[in-house]
């Protein structure tokens, strides 16, 4: 796995300091103070070894005045990387039968550092029964494909199909909806 190398965390002065000027912060990271003080000017702190992909970092902050440290702020949990980028271009490919159609789709967005490789893909179908889209297929773990056949439709019925991309750290947006018609006749001449 390539490391983050670096990243920045940003934080609001307290609304409370006392009669005493702050004179620092401390940062916590995974339970551990940083060896040095943050200037009692700053908002941002910028974490020079952060970890690997996947890797989840925790991070508390205090702030210092002559009298001693007030209390960590809440903690903040990062995930180092970012989930897929949601596939786009969803479309029919193929009418295979009346309740059968072949749908296919393209990556989202380049895969680069933060963002590792697409892993699976997750299609949903809304029928319109109110239920929102539910889970048809999980490609994982088998093979990665952008082409799938959605079968067992039912003749006459209109479908809501979305493609969720996903990764290590989790799971895209939904594509935008392609509505496929499954089975549908020509009308009476």
């Amino acid at each position: 796995m390539v490391p983050l190398t670096s990243l920045e965390i940003g934080w609001t002065k307290p609304s409370s300091v006392g009669c005493l000027p702050i004179l620092s912060y401390t940062i916590n990271k995974n339970g551990i103070d940083t060896e040095f003080d943050v200037s009692p000017t700053a908002t941002t702190y910028t974490d020079l070894v952060v970890g690997k992909i996947g890797d989840k970092v925790t991070y508390k902050i205090k702030a210092v005045n002559f009298a001693g440290s007030g209390e960590y702020s809440e903690p903040v949990v990062i995930t180092i990387g970012q989930v897929p980028s949601a596939p786009v271009d969803l479309a029919v490919l193929k009418i295979v039968s009346k309740t059968e159609i072949q749908i296919t789709w393209e990556q989202g967005a380049s895969i680069s550092i933060v963002n590792p490789l697409t892993t699976s893909y997750k299609i949903f179908l809304d029928d319109g029964s109110g239920n929102g889209p539910q889970l048809y297929y999980d490609s994982a773990p088998r093979a990665l494909a952008n082409i799938y056949t959605l079968s067992n439709l039912v003749t006459g019925n209109s479908y809501d199909v979305t493609v969720k991309a996903v990764n290590e750290i989790g799971e895209s947006t939904p594509s935008n909806p392609l509505t496929i018609h499954a089975g549908v006749v020509p009308s009476q001449i």
